[in-house]
């Protein structure tokens, strides 16, 4: 997309896709293992990750970095450009905001337009994503057009947080399985019935 060859055939174009799904499978089996484990840490500091990941994939399709490289180039990035990049995320973010409360004011106003309104939402979130992705790439080829490539950017914050998260969350699983199979036969099955008996009464 970023160089087209309009002599290029649509079965060249999908081999050349191809040779990208395991890098890119690779690139984001990292990102998400990152991410869940600043999970474990309460949610900010997966939001942070997230944030400064972002741009991996554009990073391994279009500057065919792989693996760890296409982590740090996607960090520089951010990091280089991070007022701006957050700045235009929340003029995105209070745009789609802005617009959805004005719906639902209309949609409150009566019953004619709240069916328009309905119709226009459905087809506004199935746009959404598209918008999202397409806003993204924009700041993605701005911020690459001033990143500087000799300052490079470190990730190993974002390994110790997530490392010390998966450490976290394991102990915590590893608690609650060692809770639960020390409990008394009686009480599971004191748990099961109250559940059955809470479900029969949202049926009747």
């Amino acid at each position: 997309l970023s160089q087209p060859d309009e002599t290029e055939s649509v079965m060249s174009l999908f081999k050349k896709g191809l040779t990208f799904v395991i890098p890119l499978l690779f690139v984001i089996v990292l990102q998400t293992l990152l991410v869940l484990g600043g999970m474990f840490l309460l949610i900010i500091p997966s939001m942070i990750i997230s944030l400064f990941l972002m741009f991996s994939t554009f990073v391994v399709v279009l500057e065919k970095k792989r693996g760890i490289d296409a982590l740090k180039m996607s960090a520089g990035m951010i990091h280089q450009h991070f007022g701006t990049i957050i700045g235009r995320f929340a003029l995105l973010i209070f745009g789609f905001f802005i617009i959805f409360i004005a719906l639902g004011i209309l949609s409150s106003m009566s019953d004619s337009t709240a069916m328009i309104v309905g119709v226009f939402q459905m087809i506004l979130q199935f746009s959404i994503g598209t918008f999202s992705a397409c806003y993204t790439y924009l700041i993605y080829k701005q911020a690459r057009a001033s990143y500087d490539e000799s300052k490079p950017s470190s990730i190993t914050w974002m390994w110790i947080v997530s490392g010390l998260g998966w450490i976290i969350g394991v102990l915590i699983i590893a608690g609650l399985i060692s809770t639960a199979s020390n409990l008394p036969p009686n009480a599971i099955q004191g748990i099961d019935e109250e559940i059955q008996k809470q479900l029969q009464q949202e049926m009747e």
